[in-house]
């Protein structure tokens, strides 16, 4: 879920998924731009608090990471939602 804290952070939170070692959140400042990772959470995380947003709404995509010996694997880029900022 997303919750708009002020015009410039936005609370995350999310569920866990079985077997997830971590998870990746991904921001974008227009609908139809390019995502940049903003944080590689833990397996145990369930939350994070983006700060310093600039612009009128935060579109949000999440994935999870599943570590297997040497190898890592990645959910699809699992679109959480947008939020109004100003």
């Amino acid at each position: 879920s997303l919750t708009r804290l002020s015009a410039t952070s936005v609370k995350i939170q999310w569920g866990g998924i079985t077997g997830a070692t971590g998870y990746e959140l991904y921001y974008c400042a227009t609908a139809n731009g390019t995502y940049q990772l903003v944080v590689t959470a833990s397996g145990t995380a369930r939350y994070y608090t983006h700060k310093n947003l600039t612009g009128t709404k935060a579109y949000y995509k999440m994935r999870s990471i599943r570590v297997s010996g040497s190898q890592k694997y990645y959910s699809n880029l699992c679109a959480i939602g947008t939020v109004q900022l100003k």
